[in-house]
């Protein structure tokens, strides 16, 4: 078997990050991966849809006098089924970033290269999307009592506000993943300019 020099190495993890690292745009939010070509057909963030509020139709007069309160019990149920499926979607892709980028962060240290920062910001944003989940069910929990609640404005208010601090830790783990990504490409930009100085006559 041809041994593999330090040069190759780095090589070939460099080729590895080119053909399978992900963009910064693919996880950048809106306006921060450019408007140019195909980027300007792509769809909103993951975490704007989760952003973007559900409006609740006005519920439709009716005699029942029980009516009302099935009927706002019904629409939160709609409501909780549609942000669920928008923050679902969002934190499993930052989470597939996620794992991607620590298995790439893998083979450029098994090439030699010191990925600390990029472990640091992985886990960071991993804290983060954890942190994310809770609150989102947090906002879940409170918007689902809002009908029976005593104080039906201040809790649809509670759980708005534990919505809007799950979107923003959602928004820190986006963005730690976009600083490993270019940390991580530092990194192997730095091996292979060693690597070259090196083998350099």
């Amino acid at each position: 078997m041809k041994k593999v020099t330090p040069a190759g190495r780095v090589g070939i993890v460099a080729a590895v990050l080119v053909g399978l690292l992900i963009p910064a745009a693919a996880v950048a939010g809106p306006g921060q991966g450019g408007t140019h070509g195909r980027a300007a057909n792509r769809p909103a963030s993951p975490t704007a849809e989760v952003a973007r509020p559900t409006r609740m139709k006005p519920a439709t007069p009716s005699t029942d006098h029980g009516q009302p309160a099935k009927n706002l019990a019904k629409r939160i149920t709609n409501v909780l089924a549609a942000r669920k499926r928008r923050f679902d979607a969002a934190s499993n892709a930052i989470n597939a970033h996620i794992a991607r980028v620590s298995a790439l962060t893998d083979k450029v240290e098994a090439a030699g290269g010191d990925v600390s920062k990029v472990r640091g910001y992985l886990a960071e944003a991993t804290d983060a999307l954890a942190a994310a989940k809770d609150l989102e069910q947090e906002a879940s929990t409170k918007l689902d009592a809002v009908p029976g609640s005593s104080h039906p404005r201040a809790t649809l208010a509670e759980a708005r506000a534990s919505g809007a601090k799950a979107v923003a830790r959602l928004k820190v783990a986006r963005k730690k993943v976009v600083l490993a990504v270019h940390e991580l490409r530092a990194v192997v930009k730095g091996m292979k300019s060693t690597s070259e100085l090196s083998e350099s006559p």
